[in-house]
């Protein structure tokens, strides 16, 4: 699954604003840890980086684990919150 997400903060560099021009490409990684469940249980994090060309937007790529058919929910959590 392909997330398109805010509020992810500061990228890897340091040096890179966050919200003020848009992310660089090729892309650069977001520095606090970001992981996922999927109907609760553990999806890995594949990419967690700003969404090239765009401001205060980032991409999080997720691989969905085995799940029941129908309906799920995602949850992300960045920086343990």
């Amino acid at each position: 699954i392909v997330l398109r997400v805010t509020g992810l903060g500061a990228l890897v560099p340091g040096n890179l604003p966050s919200g003020t021009e848009p992310f660089p490409d090729p892309p650069v990684e977001v520095s606090s840890p970001v992981s996922a469940t999927v109907a609760g249980q553990n999806a890995p994090v594949i990419n967690k980086i700003g969404w090239p060309g765009l401001t205060s937007t980032y991409r999080v790529d997720i691989r969905v684990p085995t799940i029941s058919p129908g309906e799920a929910s995602v949850q992300l959590t960045a920086a343990w919150v």
